[in-house]
Parts: C-alpha cells; structure tokens; sequence
C-alpha cells in the first residue's frame, strides 16, 4: 500500500454515456483492462 499508484489502462468499449437534460454529452465511461 505505498509507493504511486499506476493509472488505469482504458480500452476503447464504452461502458457509458453522461449527458445533460437536453441530450449535450459530457463524458463517456471506458472498460478498464
């Protein structure tokens, strides 16, 4: 439990879309390998 965490490594499957009320996109959700 020490030392720097290493970042996650994303594929390019999209697991979700955020968006507003009127439809504006505000971000996606990847699958994690």
């Amino acid at each position: 439990l020490v030392g720097k965490p290493e970042s996650p490594q994303c594929t390019d499957d999209i697991i979700a879309i955020v968006e507003y009320r009127d439809g504006t996109v505000l971000d996606v959700v990847r699958k994690v390998k």
